[in-house]
């Protein structure tokens, strides 16, 4: 009788077990295993039950990101076609409305305005995907460190003529080569220069040195905060897309802000010839 009862005793936690499972295979996967015990059918039902509940968690996460995901393009799909539209709209203006040079001036720099705003809302889309979401890591080739540097170069040029005052030193890396994916890191130095364009103080000199220290080069980059910069949006995603990147080229970043003056410094490893 004692035996007996002790098998039905088992049965019915196997049951119970069974009668879960079947519950959420049908999807229900916020219902949890109800047996309770110290023998080895209720340890197995603790591993399902921290199984069910971990899973469940993963769903729900999921979820929230992809709702969020899809509140985000929403969101920045309308803020672009808001500019899109105007952009169109000076354009047409310019094409078939006759008008005085001072008036199609002013239609181009609205258009220009308007071509920079969609710049930096596609930017953001970028950087929010580059650092809240996981992807694989990108595709890394053997190229010289000048092809960076050369970009480097450009940006700097570009902010010369918009008279941002900047003292450019780039040492040759003695044809020095490094594993990197040239358009992650032009991504990188975007955002590095983009800050420097918002946040720099124009009446101090931003100072850009590049320099090879055994077996990385360098990059620097120091300016003078603006004194209202409190007027600036601040939220850091461009220097956390930065990291990231630098992170998928087993890269170093350093970044040192001090009363007025902000730095980063970028340390790309150099591949050792043989």
């Amino acid at each position: 009788i004692l035996t007996q009862k002790f098998i039905k005793r088992k049965i019915r936690a196997i049951q119970i077990i069974q009668e879960d499972a079947s519950i959420l295979s049908q999807g229900d996967w916020s219902h949890n295993f109800r047996y309770v015990g110290n023998d080895e059918i209720g340890a197995l039902s603790n591993e399902l039950r921290s199984m069910q509940q971990s899973f469940y968690e993963n769903m729900e996460n999921e979820r929230k990101a992809s709702l969020a995901n899809r509140k985000l393009v929403t969101a920045l799909s309308h803020d672009l076609r808001t500019p899109l539209t105007s952009l169109l709209g000076y354009l047409e203006l310019i094409r078939y409305r006759e008008g005085t040079i001072l008036q199609k001036k002013e239609y181009l720099d609205r258009s220009l305005q308007k071509v920079e705003q969609i710049r930096c809302l596609s930017d953001k889309l970028f950087e929010y995907f580059l650092v809240y979401v996981k992807e694989e890591s990108p595709e890394l080739l053997k190229q010289p460190i000048e092809n960076l540097l050369c970009y480097i170069c450009e940006n700097a040029d570009f902010m010369l003529k918009d008279d941002v005052p900047i003292q450019l030193e780039l040492e040759e890396a003695n044809e020095g080569q490094a594993l990197y994916n040239l358009e992650m890191m032009q991504r990188a130095i975007d955002n590095i220069f983009s800050n420097i364009h918002k946040y720099a103080d124009r009446n101090h000199i931003i100072q850009i040195y590049g320099y090879r220290r055994e077996t990385v080069y360098c990059l620097y980059f120091q300016n003078h905060i603006r004194k209202d910069d409190d007027k600036v949006e601040r939220n850091c995603i461009g220097l956390k897309s930065v990291e990231k990147i630098m992170n998928m080229h087993n890269a170093k970043l350093q970044v040192q802000e001090e009363n007025d003056s902000f730095m980063i410094e970028l340390q790309l490893p150099l591949l050792v010839k043989e």
